[in-house]
């Protein structure tokens, strides 16, 4: 099956969820017959191993805006349409690169399926607008949880039948380890319990949120522990403001962006996994932090519930629920026992449910689906 699929990238270096997806994915999608045309923006570093049919770059950085990409998307998109045979057309984005799909689709007037590969409904204005008169034209949404496949029929009246939920899967890599001594070292955070926050900080992370309920826990816990809070976005410098004026300036360490490459050590660094966000189509924090036998303490929102069993591989909370984050965060800190139970389940329930492997034959499955019924 030939398929061509734009996309703003696939960077062996990225953490962003988004990408992770795309990338695990296209290095897999070949072994299951697929033969992929790529177009991508310039300078766009590839994963080692990928297979592909051809690789078209546009003049274009990335990161840039949807209203930006999709002309050159157009544009070559259009190109490819006349020149190359294509069975099936992949929106990665349905704002990012789905215009482009279905305009070049119509304009070069071929009867080719297109499948969209949705997260979850993003609340901003235009992006909402966007994405709500892309999913409809398209034959199959992939979706990462029951929970997006929910918000896709209810806030677009999407139908059901035109729905497939695919579980993402989590790379090999993230299990347990011993403790870095070097990240030890770095963060003082030898003899000490650490709790670890591992993604972007956006409002929708709820970050402010957490630094309220550590502020509580060092009210109420003596204990020696340390919390970490890895990565970079629009929120960071308000949370640094935030947290001293809390007065947790010795409790809670901002480590700036953390690399692909360095998250494995810095989950097997912490003790215990936060994940306090409101908004998340799949939660793939929660669930590299899983792999690593480490338990999480998260909302009982979106599609958490799918992810984190309450009382096995970790603790669910009701959102907003200050004093029970707190005192779940206690008990995993003073119960060492656990802690270490739980996180023992959690990575054997990671490595039977969810499978990069496991997931690209499902999505290809939907792929030969869709195309059969166009025959």
């Amino acid at each position: 099956m030939k398929i061509c699929s734009p996309s703003m990238g696939i960077s062996p270096e990225s953490d962003l969820g988004g990408e992770v997806y795309e990338r695990e994915l296209m290095l897999r999608l070949p072994e299951s017959g697929a033969e992929l045309g790529i177009i991508l923006p310039k300078e766009s570093k590839l994963p080692q191993g990928l297979k592909y049919d051809y690789i078209y770059n546009l003049p274009l950085k990335r990161h840039l805006r949807w209203f930006v990409s999709n002309p050159l998307f157009f544009l070559y998109l259009r190109k490819i349409l006349q020149k190359e045979k294509v069975d099936l057309l992949r929106i990665h984005s349905l704002r990012f690169t789905g215009p482009a799909v279905i305009m070049a689709k119509k304009i070069v007037g071929k009867n080719i399926p297109v499948v969209a590969h949705h997260h979850h409904i993003d609340p901003e204005v235009m992006n909402f607008f966007v994405d709500s008169k892309i999913a409809p034209l398209v034959d199959k949404i992939i979706t990462v949880s029951n929970f997006s496949k929910l918000q896709l029929m209810k806030k677009w009246k999407i139908e059901e039948e035109k729905i497939e939920v695919v579980y993402d899967g989590v790379s090999e890599k993230f299990k347990p380890e011993d403790k870095p001594k070097s990240l030890e070292k770095r963060y003082n955070a030898n003899g000490k319990k650490v709790l670890l926050y591992l993604g972007s900080l956006q409002r929708r992370k709820n970050l402010f949120f957490l630094l309220e309920c550590l502020e509580g826990l060092s009210e109420r816990n003596s204990n020696d522990w340390l919390c970490l809070i890895a990565g970079k976005g629009k929120d960071f410098k308000k949370l640094v403001k935030f947290s001293e004026k809390l007065g947790l300036g010795n409790r809670v360490k901002f480590c700036g962006y953390v690399s692909e490459n360095e998250k494995v050590s810095f989950l097997n660094l912490c003790d215990i996994f936060l994940f306090p966000s409101k908004l998340e189509g799949f939660g793939m924090a929660a669930v590299e932090a899983m792999a690593c036998a480490k338990p999480v303490v998260a909302l009982n929102t979106a599609s958490l519930p799918e992810i984190v069993i309450d009382g096995k591989t970790g603790y669910l909370v009701t959102p907003e629920d200050k004093y029970s984050f707190i005192q779940r965060l206690i008990e995993l800190i003073e119960d060492t026992d656990k802690s270490k139970k739980m996180g023992f389940e959690a990575a054997n329930y990671v490595r039977k449910k969810f499978s990069w492997d496991k997931c690209a034959k499902s999505v290809m499955g939907i792929y030969e689906e869709v195309l059969n019924k166009y025959k």
